[in-house]
């Protein structure tokens, strides 16, 4: 086997073209260099954000500790919290002021904060800090029972005192002149009674618009609150933020709207697979309870790192349970979102692409390390490459800056073990995307859009407004819109060009990608740990890889769960109904035949997808025509099969110059048991009419089908034959009839109808019909009967318990020059 042949085996089928092939090994075997080229971009042309945070976890509460030690309080033993806050005024702030990071502004009020808190185990006392991303401290406080009982024993001129110093030792040697008297107020301290509270307010002179506020609560002779906020004047808020915040407040709301329409119509969707057992019930569960498993793990890791306010009350007494609980039941209800949107979506794939999900069905089996789950993981990874090589190009061609600071990732690095949770979060992140952008949006365009093609571009537009469901949407960031556009391809393409297995881990990996290229470039501790980072991406993916080329591939027959055999069975039945109904209308004549002396109308209403009715019109011998009306149940595929075999048989015995009495005793002797099926026996009339003299001639094998006369009098008659009964023989009746007359011939169906709606005979719906209008031809009367039924009920067509076939001939004397032409 050629080498090319042996890389390919994974991605393409034996038989794929020479283009499509070399087209692959490209893709493949450039990968490396793809990501290779993605890293490079990023590090030496993108323009990245200024944000540089130093400091970790670790320095972040050693720099709490000490600043608790200088209050005289021992923290050893205390529980430890930290998390990580965007300051979304100030990033926006900065970046239209290019102040240097270096700036005393812009120590003080930092673009990001990370706030930590040692709690007393006891919970009666706490230290809590917010220092910038250098670790520069810009609030601390502390609170309880830290501070001995009469600490606040003393005279304003102390406690005010006690502020300057504080001040002048944050300030260093900037001149308290400038800030002039503070501001003097009691406030309650936590656990301590009353603080004095000083404030003094500056107006920094190169970053117009703020205002900085300095806060100091003075316990006794102890500072218990120490803090500094920036105050953004209004009009930089209605200049900036205002704006910027309506339409990231529109594009929010429109996206909530489109995913709650298309939730709900993927619970219904679920409920109509649940009432069809092709529900995946048991998959809806695993997603539910491992959305929840997750959930706990977070709480047992670090339940509060990423919780945008990080306060002493939730984390003692009966909120701290309240606040687990909670959290608890989102993941729980996230999950269980999930699992039924996934459910309903699942169907539609199997049902319109099959073979998509073999890959995670051969996964969800217990075969991690098959050739379809290796095959698709290893497509996904190679697709990250590349869609993250264009990112970076399109970020360094465009000139655009790195997007702003990612609030998740960075979160995570604050937690106690950042690289779990990361690597765990992800696939949970891209999962719940690749069901909102493809899945959900599938069950719905499926259904209601008959272009294949119009489809994929309301698909492709769906991903394209929701996005990165963890985002905040930006509608007039040309950055937002092209990372978006790069993550529905990550979604979409892998998907059709793969299966939905490549199309998640292509979504992993991908985001996988983005988040440590940003914590590397935002946080510069993390360098070091790019090494083990891509040693664990490495190591997990080494394995699919092998698998991808040596292990043993799995037929989608062999791993599908019972729901989706549920689904196989129905799909196959309706393919069976689909065959049988396409063979009923090529069975039926596409339109009457012409004949000199005679209007002809007729028609075939099923009861259900596929009828067993038939009729059908041949020229007989000597100028006459043949019409044969049969009434074959509602047997599928049989039925349309033994009113191929009747069909044939009596044009050829027709042919042969047979009465109608023998065609039929023959066709009864010839087919036999054929004539027999599950739903009863199948029921012929065939008639034989001479337009040159009016002669009509009727046999029938069965008490249906059935032939009214409708005389240009108006008085309706009946022609019917001796009943027949097998074995006996086929007797035959015959009339006259004149110029203007009328033969109305129909199946069971009818009579069923009328008698279920208590609307009377079918001598009396004729009569009815006929008065309706002035009759010329026999489409208008036909016309008429059915517009006669079909008066009083809105969907007369559920009303059918048989196939109605009503076939009508209207019979005008003939010209003798037209008589020639038909002798």
């Amino acid at each position: 086997m050629p080498i090319s042949d042996a890389l390919l085996k994974p991605f393409v089928e034996p038989g794929s073209s020479a283009a499509r092939r070399r087209w692959t090994l490209f893709f493949v075997l450039a990968a490396p260099l793809a990501l290779a080229g993605g890293f490079w971009i990023q590090k030496a042309v993108r323009r990245g954000s200024d944000l540089k945070i130093t400091i970790d976890r670790q320095k972040a509460l050693e720099v709490t500790r000490t600043i608790a030690r200088d209050s005289g309080i021992d923290v050893r033993g205390w529980r430890e919290y930290v998390n990580f806050n965007k300051r979304p005024y100030a990033e926006t702030y900065f970046e239209r002021l290019k102040t240097p990071d270096s700036s005393r502004t812009r120590m003080f009020v930092p673009v990001a904060t990370v706030s930590t808190l040692l709690m007393r185990p006891d919970e009666k006392g706490w230290v809590q800090a917010e220092m910038g991303p250098s670790g520069f401290v810009t609030a601390f406080r502390l609170g309880g029972a830290v501070f001995p009982a009469g600490a606040g024993d003393t005279s304003d001129a102390e406690a005010k005192a006690v502020a300057e110093q504080a001040l002048r030792d944050w300030l260093g040697d900037m001149a308290l002149a400038r800030f002039g008297e503070p501001e003097a107020s009691t406030a309650e301290s936590a656990g301590a009674g009353s603080a004095r509270r000083f404030i003094w307010r500056i107006q920094p002179r190169r970053t117009p618009e703020i205002e900085l506020a300095f806060t100091f609560d003075v316990v006794g002779k102890r500072i218990s609150l120490r803090e500094v906020r920036p105050n953004f004047a209004d009009s930089f808020i209605d200049r900036e933020i205002t704006p910027g915040a309506a339409t990231e407040q529109l594009g929010g709301t429109l996206r909530v709207v489109l995913l709650v329409f298309l939730t709900l119509y993927a619970g219904y969707r679920y409920t109509r697979r649940t009432m069809e057992k092709e529900a995946p019930h048991l998959r809806m569960l695993m997603l539910a309870s491992t959305m929840l498993a997750f959930g706990l793990v977070i709480l047992v890791v670090d339940p509060f790192f990423s919780v945008p306010d990080l306060r002493p009350d939730q984390l003692r007494g009966p909120a701290y349970f309240i606040q687990l609980f909670a959290i608890g039941l989102v993941f729980a209800l996230q999950g269980l979102l999930l699992g039924i949107a996934y459910g309903s979506g699942e169907g539609e794939v199997r049902e319109s692409w099959p073979g998509k999900l073999t890959s995670l069905d051969t996964l969800l089996c217990g075969k991690l390390f098959s050739a379809n789950v290796g095959a698709s993981v290893l497509s996904g990874a190679i697709a990250a490459a590349w869609l993250f090589l264009i990112l970076e190009t399109g970020y360094a061609l465009f000139g655009m800056r790195a997007p702003r600071t990612p609030f998740g990732p960075i979160a995570f690095t604050f937690g106690r073990m950042p690289l779990l949770i990361l690597l765990v979060n992800l696939p949970f992140v891209a999962l719940f995307n690749s069901v909102a952008n493809l899945l959900v949006p599938l069950t719905f365009l499926r259904r209601h859009v008959k272009s294949r093609r119009l489809q994929y571009v309301l698909l492709g537009a769906t991903a394209l407004a929701l996005g990165n469901l963890g985002d905040s949407v930006v509608m007039t960031s040309p950055i937002y819109w092209f990372g978006t556009a790069v993550l529905a391809v990550a979604v979409l393409v892998p998907f059709f060009a793969m299966d939905y297995l490549a199309s998640v881990a292509s979504l992993t990996a991908y985001m996988f990608l983005i988040s440590i290229v940003e914590l590397a470039r935002i946080l510069p501790y993390w360098r070091g740990g790019l090494l083990l980072t891509g040693a664990v991406a490495a190591g997990t993916l080494l394995p699919f890889a092998i698998a991808a080329w040596r292990g043993r591939r799995y037929e989608e027959e062999e791993v599908q769960p019972k729901h989706a055999r549920n689904l196989a069975e129905r799909l196959s039945l309706r393919a069976e109904l689909n065959a049988a109904r396409e063979a009923q209308l090529r069975l039926l004549p596409e339109h009457p035949p012409q004949i000199p002396g005679l209007t002809i109308a007729a028609s075939c209403t099923p009861a259900h997808e596929v009828g067993g009715d038939f009729y059908d019109f041949f020229p007989i011998s000597g100028g006459r025509l043949g019409v044969v009306v049969a009434e074959g149940g509602n047997d599928g595929l049989a039925s349309a099969l033994t009113i191929a075999l009747a069909k044939g048989f009596l044009m050829y015995e027709s042919s042969a110059g047979a009465t109608v009495e023998e065609t039929l005793a023959r066709l009864e002797q010839a087919l036999g048991s054929y004539l027999e099926r599950p739903s009863g026996r199948t029921c012929l009339a065939l008639f034989m009419l001479n337009p040159a003299d009016g002669t009509v001639k009727m046999a029938r094998v069965g008490p249906y089908p059935r032939m009214l006369i409708l005389s240009q009098d108006g008085a309706v008659a009946e022609l019917a034959p001796k009943p027949h009964q097998a074995g006996q023989a086929v007797e035959s009746a015959h009339l006259e009839v004149m110029p203007g007359d009328a033969l109305f011939i129909y199946t069971d169906g009818l009579s069923r109808l009328l008698e279920a709606r208590h609307a009377g005979s079918p001598q009396e719906l004729l009569r009815k019909a006929a008065s309706f209008r002035h009759i010329e031809t026999a489409g208008q009367l036909h016309d008429a009967v059915l517009e006669a039924v079909m008066q009083g009920s809105e969907h007369p067509r559920e009303e059918l318990t048989d196939d109605l076939t009503a076939v009508v001939l209207r019979y005008d004397s003939v010209a003798e020059g037209e008589m020639e032409e038909v002798a």
